[in-house]
């Protein structure tokens, strides 16, 4: 129950800050109001820039520096992983904590769709303040499954989609870091667990069959 209340509020605050706060801030500018169009780009613009605040002052913060070492080494454990290599340490160590597929890259693919989602909205006419919340937070899943699929595009060895998802492996430069060996250590640990529980799942799914999951 608590876990529950506090990703609740954490995604509150989230849409708060990053969607609804935008929108009220663009809108002290009076000349913006009358261009749907410039008003949500440069609302998305703001959002992004935003959102590099945000993560350039908590990575000042001690526990959120030790927080993005675990974070590279769990990238760099995935890439080990990944080129079908043994995980131990000294193997780890040599790779990337950059990984194509990391959360934060999503992040700044969502933020980049939705400076272009909410500015199409500008082709329907000016709105008023409420009915670019409620636009924007309607949105939010389409927003999603469009960020989704073109992480997954740019995945697959598009170059032009790589070129096109660049933002966010150099955010990645902000929200990882080089992690010791210790943390290495864990992040094996927890991928291991992954892999014995994904296994395990597999076998009784083979066992069960579909009834399973019912």
């Amino acid at each position: 129950s608590e876990s529950f209340w506090t990703l609740v509020l954490a995604l509150a605050l989230a849409v708060g800050l990053f969607l609804i706060l935008p929108v009220f801030l663009v809108g002290l500018f009076k000349p913006l109001k009358d261009n749907e169009f410039l008003f949500s780009l440069t609302e998305g613009f703001f959002r992004v820039g935003l959102f590099l605040i945000y993560v350039a002052v908590i990575s000042t913060f001690k526990d959120v520096k030790r927080l993005f070492q675990y974070h590279g080494a769990e990238h760099k454990t995935i890439h080990a992983f990944e080129a079908s290599e043994p995980l131990v340490v000294q193997n780890i160590k040599k790779h990337s904590t950059i990984h194509p597929r990391c959360g934060t890259n999503f992040i700044m693919i969502f933020l980049i769709v939705s400076v272009i989602v909410f500015s199409l909205l500008g082709i329907a006419g000016p709105l008023s303040a409420i009915e670019r919340v409620i636009s924007r937070v309607v949105l939010i899943p389409i927003v999603m499954g469009l960020s989704y699929e073109f992480l997954r595009a740019a995945s697959k060895g598009s170059r032009l989609l790589r070129v096109l998802s660049l933002p966010g492996l150099i955010l990645q430069k902000m929200t990882t870091a080089e992690p010791d060996e210790k943390q290495i250590e864990t992040a094996i640990s927890a991928l291991q667990a992954a892999i014995e529980e994904q296994n395990t799942s597999q076998q009784e799914i083979e066992k069960e069959g579909p009834e399973f999951f019912g």
